[in-house]
C-alpha cells in the first residue's frame, strides 16, 4: 500500500513539475513555463505579452490567464521586450514573475526567465 501511494505522489508531483497539472500562482511568485503566444508593442508607450500557461494568474486581474505588460519606462523593459520575443522567435518556454497592477486587462511583468 505504501509503494502504491508513493508511486501515486511522484507521479502527481511529476506531472505539476511539467505544467500538465494547473496550478494557482500568486502575484511574486515565478510560474510554470509556457510558450509566449504573442508579443506587441502599444502606441502608449507599453510592452505586452500573452503566454499559453496553464497556471491561474487572473486572481487580481480581469484578465485571462498568461497576459503581461509593463511600461516601456520600466528599467530593462527593453531587454524583456527582447527576451520575450526572443522565446516567441525560437519557440522556448519562458517563467514570469508579475505584479497585480492591472492595465491592458493583463497583470505587470517584473521578470522573464528563457527556458533552454
Amino acid at each position: 500500500m505504501k509503494r502504491k501511494l508513493s508511486v501515486l505522489i511522484y507521479a502527481l508531483l511529476s506531472l505539476y513539475s511539467i505544467g500538465a497539472i494547473p496550478a494557482d500562482i500568486s502575484a511574486g511568485h515565478w510560474t510554470t513555463y509556457a510558450e509566449v503566444t504573442s508579443v506587441q508593442i502599444h502606441d502608449n508607450s507599453i510592452f505586452a505579452s500573452e503566454t499559453n500557461t496553464t497556471d491561474h494568474t487572473s486572481a487580481s486581474c480581469a484578465s485571462q490567464n498568461g497576459t503581461y505588460w509593463w511600461p516601456a519606462t520600466d528599467h530593462l523593459a527593453k531587454e524583456r521586450y527582447s527576451s520575450a520575443l526572443a522565446a516567441f522567435a525560437s519557440g522556448k518556454k519562458v517563467s514570469v514573475v508579475y505584479a497585480d497592477e492591472c492595465n491592458l486587462k493583463s497583470k505587470r511583468l517584473t521578470h522573464i526567465i528563457i527556458k533552454d
